[in-house]
């Protein structure tokens, strides 16, 4: 779910980001939503290990894999290292 953030910046940085978003094909809000969601990955790592699971999640549950074949997967995984 999306919410609605205001801030106040610089008019030269504020420039800044419209060029870079136009650049990018996104919109600034876009752009600097994207930039807070790099910067808590990188600040706060267990929010990171949190995100990552639940993507892995999601993505296990769009597969056709069932608990069984993720157990015997993962296994071979270590195998390989």
């Amino acid at each position: 779910m999306l919410t609605r953030m205001t801030t106040q910046i610089n008019s030269e940085l504020k420039s800044k980001i419209e060029y870079i978003a136009k650049l990018e094909g996104k919109s600034a809000g876009k752009l600097v939503g994207e930039l807070f969601e790099e910067y808590v990955r990188n600040k706060y790592i267990d929010y990171y290990i949190d995100d990552l699971w639940n993507r892995i999640g999601e993505n296990l549950l769009k597969s056709d894999f069932n608990p069984d074949e993720v157990v015997r997967i993962v296994h071979e995984v270590r195998e390989l290292r």
